[in-house]
């Protein structure tokens, strides 16, 4: 199969649900299968998927954890998952869970079951199934590599090892700022009950017009839609049907889904994120990600950053954590230890064409300020000479002339903001904060 063009289309055969409806022990071949293929089939969907397993085949049959252990540790441990009972952070999986998935996959395909009956050599003609949604997961969160109701659960799990700590609390800043930005999806229900024509239908024995709020919950019907549909618009046969197709689809796995029927934030998810989230802070809190970051960012900043660069953004924020930090005495302490904060902190003065940058340093320096150590190691860096400057920009003018102006559109605003706090920065400086 290495190197065969045929390969990307494999899954139109539909092998992927066949093959995952054995209900036999012998699934070591089938999960050397899944793993050699299941990343390499050129197909598209409308469902959003979690980060991993977007790019998987078997993302609306199986839980992402379950794709995330196929590609970490390989078939082997997969069979063993697959065929056992498992319920920790990692991975949520039983018989139960394996008999549901195959009950789930045979309704799907019950027309093709039926046909082959009557026609052993009939051909499958590909329908995208519906997002599998399992029972025992119904309550759980996975995020990056974990369900984070198990990893906060401290009674059963107090030790669990949290691999590449950074990259979670990545994905959890990340999935919690989705959650509390929830957006509806592209196509409403309405939009796409009428792109699959099911808005209303007519009777044939007393006459009367339905509703299509009872047809489309009925899968059965919403499937016969779409393979109408989608063998009339098929780039195949109607090459200049590839949008229409494409919608169809969308339209068709809304409707097959739960994905358009909740677009609000979940409270219970909110707090899951931020015990995780406490988690990692609290058993990898000697990790020093922010130093990194900010002696990898400040070097690349030159006279031609713009306020929009990735770098600039970065080293903006990270001064706002140090200097949210340094509010805190055991903080103090540890910045204390890190001495490349102050050069840094001090070269980012430097630039004038970036005050909010410049702004957000020397707002740190205020807020370092407040301890001795602190103070020592900044005068040692030099962080006078880069101060004393910004008062010298400083405009009195501005605020006297009676116009009126923001920081957003008014360059000199911000040039005052920042000879504002710098001159705040060298009071603190001098001891008088």
């Amino acid at each position: 199969m290495q190197d065969n063009p045929f390969l990307p289309r494999l899954y139109l055969s539909g092998v992927f649900f066949f093959i995952l409806m054995y209900n036999g022990s012998n699934v070591l071949p089938i999960a050397r299968f899944l793993h050699y293929t299941h990343k390499k089939q050129a197909f598209r969907t409308a469902l959003p998927q979690l980060e991993g397993a977007s790019n998987s085949i078997l993302a609306p049959l199986l839980p992402a954890a379950a794709i995330f252990y196929l590609e970490e540790y390989g078939p082997d441990k997969y069979a063993e998952v697959f065929l056992g009972e498992f319920d920790n952070p990692e991975i949520i999986w039983s018989t139960q869970m394996r008999r549901h998935l195959i009950e789930r996959i045979a309704v799907h395909v019950s027309d093709f079951s039926n046909r082959l009956t009557s026609n052993v050599k009939a051909l499958y003609q590909y329908c995208p199934i519906p997002l599998i949604d399992y029972p025992e997961l119904q309550n759980e969160l996975f995020c990056y590599v974990y369900y984070l109701r198990h990893l906060c659960d401290r009674q059963r799990f107090p030790d669990w090892e949290i691999r590449d700590p950074i990259p979670f609390l990545r994905a959890c800043l990340a999935a919690w700022f989705e959650e509390l930005e929830k957006k509806p999806p592209v196509m409403s229900i309405e939009q796409a009950r009428e792109t699959l024509g099911l808005n209303t239908m007519e009777d044939g024995i007393n006459g009367f017009l339905l509703d299509a709020i009872y047809r489309w919950q009925d899968a059965a019907v919403v499937r016969r839609a779409y393979f109408k549909l989608a063998a009339k618009f098929h780039p195949d046969k109607n090459p200049e049907g590839r949008e229409m197709f494409e919608k169809i689809n969308t339209a068709y796995e809304l409707l097959s889904s739960d994905a358009g029927r909740s677009s609000m934030p979940d409270a219970h998810r909110i707090v899951l994120f931020l015990q995780a989230q406490s988690i990692i802070y609290s058993r990898h809190s000697k990790g020093k990600a922010l130093q990194t970051a900010f002696d990898r960012c400040v070097p690349v900043i030159t006279v031609s950053s713009s306020p929009t660069d990735m770098a600039v953004q970065v080293c903006e924020h990270i001064c706002n954590c140090f200097g949210t930090a340094s509010t805190f005495e055991a903080c103090r302490q540890r910045i204390a230890e890190m001495p490349t904060v102050f050069s840094n902190v001090c070269r980012l003065l430097q630039f004038s064409e970036l005050p909010r940058l410049s702004s957000a340093a020397a707002q740190c320096i205020c807020q370092m300020a407040v301890d001795t150590l602190l103070q020592t190691q900044l005068f040692q860096s030099g962080i006078l000479w880069q101060l004393v400057p910004h008062l010298f920009h400083y405009d009195y003018t501005l605020d006297e002339g009676g116009v009126s102006h923001s920081e957003e559109s008014n360059r000199q605003a911000l040039a005052n903001k920042l000879a504002r706090i710098s001159c705040e920065a060298l009071a603190c400086l001098a001891g008088f904060r």
